[in-house]
Formats: C-alpha cells, structure tokens, sequence
C-alpha cells in the first residue's frame, strides 16, 4: 500500500472539517440574499412577479446545465494548484460583481429590469457553480474513508444549515429592520446597497 492511499485513509481533524465546511457558507449567503432578490424586484422595482418568476426559472435551468460542465472540466484540468482551487479562487471576484450588480440595477424600464435581474442571476449562479461544484468535489476528495467523507459533509450541512439561519435572521433583522418609515424592512430600497 502506497504513501498516498495511507494518507488518503487517514482520520481528517476537525479542524480541516472545519476549514472545508466554511466553503458552505456561500451558498448559505446566497440562500440568505434570495429572500430579498424577489421582493427587491417585484415589489421595490415594480418588476412583475411573472418576469422575476421566468428569470429565476431560466437562472436555474442554466444552471442545471452549469453544473455538470463545470464538474467534468474541473475533473480534467491539471495545475500545480490543484484541479479543484484554481475554480474556487477565481469564481470570488465574479461572485461578488454579480451579486452587487443584481442589487444595483440602472434606471431601466420593467423588460429592462427584467433582462438586467436575468443577466445578474445567470452570472451568479454561474460564478457560483464554479465555487461549489469543485468545492463538493473536494470534499469527496479528502479521505477514500467512508464514515470520514460521511463526517466531512455532516460538518459541511451543517455549517450550510446553520450558516443559512444566522444569514437569514441576519438580513431581515439587521439589513432590512423595520423603520418609521418602513414597516417592512424589506420595501427600503436604500438598504439593498448593504447586501
């Protein structure tokens, strides 16, 4: 049995189950944000509920289609970084652009609105299957051990899980908290900036 197989079936410490679960909380922060995209759109913008329906709805079958392409070229690329880092690494600056974006749309008519809400989430969910598609893969990665990948992706749910709540929570009562002038946080256009 070689070096690398004993490695590779070595426990993995919680503390690398940690610093790998952390990766989840991208996807607890967009699963966090995706309450206010909505109601930003629809109700701040005046976007009807059926444009901002079909623009989440072309969002997720591109990203149906994402998911797997991604997976397969992070399987076969080779960098002295790894396969799976160079995705992850480049995808944060993307990541952040669109999601910035989203919430900063130009003074556009609703089909305006609408091409500009489908463009933003496109390119998020896209830049965000670059992250987590790799990042999943890693996980499996890690250890050939089964009850240590079991481990490795409770710690990830639940820092997904937990993560998901303290963003949740954290957007509604701290980004969008009620105001004199608002009694629906979530209607202040001005505290969209913040997400």
């Amino acid at each position: 049995m070689g070096s690398i197989q004993v490695q590779r079936r070595r426990k993995i410490s919680p503390r690398v189950k940690l610093a790998f679960s952390v990766g989840s909380l991208e996807d607890a922060m967009m699963q966090a944000a995706s309450i206010a995209t909505m109601l930003f759109y629809n109700q701040v913008l005046g976007v009807s509920a059926a444009l901002c329906g079909l623009a989440f709805l072309v969002a997720s079958l591109v990203d149906a289609f994402s998911d797997p392409l991604i997976g397969a070229w992070s399987d076969r690329v080779q960098t002295r970084w790894g396969r799976r880092h160079p995705f992850m690494l480049l995808s944060a600056l993307p990541i952040g652009l669109f999601f910035f974006l989203l919430y900063q749309p130009p003074d556009l008519s609703e089909q305006g609105l609408f091409v500009w809400l489908l463009c933003m989430l496109v390119g998020a969910r896209l830049a965000k299957t670059c992250f987590s598609v790799p990042h999943s893969a890693l996980g499996a990665e890690l250890t050939d051990d089964y009850h240590e990948r079991t481990s490795v992706f409770g710690w990830d749910w639940m820092m997904r899980l937990g993560g998901a709540v303290v963003l949740g929570i954290f957007v509604l009562f701290v980004i969008f908290p009620t105001t004199a002038d608002y009694e629906n946080g979530l209607l202040d256009p001005d505290r969209y900036v913040y997400l």
